[in-house]
């Protein structure tokens, strides 16, 4: 039984840190996105205000 609890731990923690992992890879993507979403627009902003 010991073996099945640890090794239960053991499966849940590793499930924790990738899931940690994950999220914060989503948010340098996000944020990243978003950064690049921002300076296409200010240049499209430029753009028009020169048009």
């Amino acid at each position: 039984m010991k073996q099945i609890d640890d090794w239960e731990k053991q499966s849940i923690g590793n499930i924790q840190q990738r899931a940690k992992e994950l999220r914060q890879q989503l948010i340098l993507l996000a944020t990243d996105h978003r950064n690049e979403l921002s300076q296409r627009l200010q240049q499209l902003s430029e753009q028009s205000n020169d048009a």
